[in-house]
């Protein structure tokens, strides 16, 4: 299988050859590896063969490719900072409707914007596989307001923004930093196809909610960068339980940081993958 076939093969919870693979790094990382000459001058997501490719230009044909954007609450702590957008979201529940619905409206606008242009004339097929939504509403002890909070005034924007790209016939992955265990089954309702990072220290009862959405939902993450400096075997054992009976991508919970020995990091991917091969494949 190549990376695209592989990807939706896991978003349509079969059994691909193997668990999908990808990670973000910090910016300095990168340019520490660079300047240290261990990574040559080309993107990461091509010289470690990463699964997904976030990439707006020059995306690799064979690799899963997304279109990525900041979600509704997103942009409004981007316009108003998160002190203000919890305080808007509580005393102002009419005026953060308008303004998450015109942000739900820029989402769109700028999507058919970027699929317009996306192929050259006369090239059939669409240039993205899925799209990618950034939404931190959650810290490390869950959410920033009350799921009920949730549910009366983001739920539905959020739904509506899974089902407008699914018609479009793409998946949908939702991207939520700290704790969102009471979130995930909203997420499942919503109908997304992958939740990512499900950060290990915040999310401890991740295996189990795995188990109990099998077939329903597919799991990006859930391995601490804590485990870069333990024992790399730990990293195995966590992969072991995430990827059984599939829905599972590999990547590390956050930005792999700048700290981090080029070395290390190649040697523990390589580990990755050797062990990331299921015995039958859909």
């Amino acid at each position: 299988m190549n990376s695209r076939e592989r990807i939706k093969t896991i978003f349509a919870h079969k059994t691909p050859d193997r668990m999908g693979i990808f990670d973000f790094f910090n910016e300095l990382t990168i340019i520490n590896w660079k300047k240290q000459g261990l990574l040559p001058d080309i993107e990461p997501v091509e010289y470690f063969d990463f699964d997904l490719d976030f990439r707006t230009k020059d995306s690799a044909k064979d690799k899963f490719t997304l279109f990525c954007f900041n979600g509704p609450f997103q942009q409004m702590v981007s316009t108003k900072n998160l002190q203000q957008s919890l305080i808007d979201f509580t005393r102002e529940p009419r005026h953060t409707k308008d303004f998450l619905k015109s942000s739900l409206n820029n989402i769109f606008s700028e999507y058919k914007r970027q699929k317009e242009k996306s192929l050259p004339a006369g090239r059939q097929g669409h240039r993205f596989c899925g799209v990618w939504i950034w939404e931190d509403i959650a810290y490390d002890n869950g959410l920033y307001f009350s799921i009920e909070k949730y549910r009366k005034q983001l739920f539905d924007f959020h739904k509506e923004i899974s089902s407008y790209f699914q018609n479009e016939g793409l998946y949908v992955v939702f991207h939520c930093d700290g704790n969102i265990e009471q979130l995930i089954p909203f997420l499942a309702k919503s109908k997304f196809c992958g939740i990512h990072p499900l950060q290990e220290l915040s999310n401890p009862n991740i295996i189990r909610i795995k188990k109990d959405l099998k077939g329903e939902i597919t799991f990006l993450g859930g391995i601490g960068l804590n485990h870069l400096k333990g024992l790399h075997q730990d990293i195995l054992d966590r992969i072991e339980e995430l990827k059984e009976a599939g829905d599972y991508i590999f990547c590390f919970d956050g930005p792999i940081p700048q700290d981090t020995e080029f070395k290390t990091y190649r040697n523990i991917l390589a580990r990755i993958e050797a062990n990331g091969a299921y015995k039958e494949s859909s």
